[in-house]
C-alpha cells in the first residue's frame, strides 16, 4: 500500500471508540467508569437558578441552518440570530454554549474542575437530546435552554452522551431528574415549567450519583439579572412592534435580530410575545 493510501489516525476518535468500547461492555465495567466520568467531567447548573430561571434563553432556538453552508453548489447566508418564521432568535448552539464562561465551577474538594473557568473543547449537551422518538429536543425552545436539559461536557464525552439509549445518556438523565424534577420552581413559573416536562420522559430506574460529588456553576446575582434583563429587552423589542412605538436598539440584540423581527406579521410577534412573557418575574 502507498504511503499516503494510509488513513491517518485521529487521536480525538481513536480516544472516543476506547471509551465506547468500555461502555458497551460488561456492566461491571461500565458502570463504575461512567460515575467517574459523570464526576471528573460534567458541569451542571445549581438547582437554585433552575427555580429562578429554568429556561435560560426562552427566545432562542437551535437551528444549525442558520450558518453558511453549500447547498447545491451555492452558499446559503449567514442568518445567524436572525428571527426564524415564529420570532424566534436562530443559533447553532453558540449562545447556549458559552452562557456559563464567566462562571467558577464549585465541586468536591478532589474535583479537578473545582475552582476553574469553562475553557476550550467543552460542549453544550442536551441530556434529553431526542423526544417523541425522533424530534430533537434542541429544536424546541421550551427545551433548548432549560436547565434540567443542559450539561456541560468535554466533547469527546458529550459524543457518548449522543447515543439514543446509551448507557452515557441514561446515567445523564437520571443524574437530571434526581436533581432538578422535584427541585422549588418560582409560583409564577409552576405551570410553565409542569407543561415543559410533561415533554420529556423519565428515564429508566438505576443508580444516581450524590449532588455532593457533582460539580456545578456557581451562578451570582449579577448572572440572573443579566438573563432577566435580555429576556425583558427581547419582550419590550416585541411590545413596540405592537404598539407600533419607536424602537429602542440595546446592547443585548443582535442587530439582524432588532431589524428582522418587525418584519413579521404582528399576529406571529404577538404570539412569540405571549410565549417569552411567561418567563418573566412579575412587578
Amino acid at each position: 500500500m502507498a504511503k499516503g493510501d494510509i488513513e491517518r489516525v485521529n487521536g480525538d476518535n481513536l480516544l472516543y471508540r476506547l471509551f465506547l468500547n468500555l461502555l458497551d461492555g460488561d456492566d461491571a465495567v461500565s458502570a463504575p467508569l461512567i460515575d467517574a466520568m459523570i464526576r471528573a467531567t460534567a458541569i451542571w447548573f445549581p438547582p437554585q437558578i433552575y427555580s429562578q430561571l429554568p429556561v435560560l434563553l426562552p427566545w432562542v432556538v437551535r437551528d444549525p441552518a442558520c450558518r453558511p453552508r453549500t447547498v447545491a453548489g451555492k452558499r446559503t447566508p449567514d442568518e445567524w440570530s436572525s428571527p426564524n418564521a415564529d420570532g424566534y432568535l436562530r443559533d447553532d448552539n453558540s449562545l447556549i454554549k458559552n452562557i456559563p464562561k464567566s462562571l467558577e465551577v464549585v465541586g468536591p474538594p478532589e474535583s479537578p474542575l473545582r475552582g476553574s473557568l469553562l475553557g476550550n473543547a467543552f460542549v453544550a449537551s442536551h441530556v434529553w437530546r431526542e423526544v417523541n422518538l425522533e424530534d430533537l429536543a434542541s429544536r424546541d425552545p421550551r427545551l433548548n435552554s432549560f436547565v434540567p436539559n443542559l450539561v456541560w461536557l468535554p466533547k469527546q464525552i458529550a459524543k457518548l452522551s449522543d447515543r439514543e439509549g446509551g448507557k452515557m445518556q441514561e446515567a445523564l438523565k437520571r443524574t437530571s431528574w434526581a436533581l432538578y424534577r422535584h427541585a422549588a420552581v418560582s409560583d409564577h413559573l409552576q405551570n410553565t415549567v409542569e407543561d415543559i416536562w410533561k415533554l420529556i420522559p423519565e428515564p429508566a430506574a438505576g443508580p444516581t450519583i450524590d449532588p455532593a460529588y457533582l460539580n456545578f456553576f456557581q451562578v451570582t446575582d449579577k448572572f440572573v439579572t443579566s438573563r432577566l434583563t435580555s429576556l425583558r429587552e427581547v419582550i419590550q423589542l416585541c411590545r413596540s412592534v405592537l404598539d407600533e412605538t419607536p424602537l429602542q436598539k440595546t446592547g443585548r440584540i443582535s442587530t439582524r435580530y432588532f431589524e428582522k423581527l418587525p418584519t413579521l406579521e404582528k399576529h406571529v410577534v404577538g404570539r412569540f410575545w405571549s410565549q417569552i412573557a411567561l418567563y418573566d418575574s412579575p412587578g
